[in-house]
């Protein structure tokens, strides 16, 4: 059995000025959506944090005063 040397994805552009604009923009769009993830996953761990230590200050006076849940 031959090894397949074909790639998996092609990607091809036309020759067409509009079309590819339409390609770089679509290559931007992805990007921006990349970004806005990434931005977007930052800003829920620290959202997680936050209410984790606002969470155990809360409680450890509570604890040390000897107050049981």
């Amino acid at each position: 059995m031959r090894p397949n040397h074909e790639p998996d994805i092609v990607v091809r552009i036309a020759a067409d000025p509009q079309m590819r604009d339409l390609a770089h923009l679509q290559q931007a769009m992805s990007a921006l959506a990349a970004r806005v993830l990434a931005i977007h996953a930052a800003a829920s761990l620290f959202a997680a944090a936050l209410a984790a230590v606002v969470f155990a200050l809360g409680c450890i006076p509570s604890l040390l005063a000897g107050v049981r849940p």
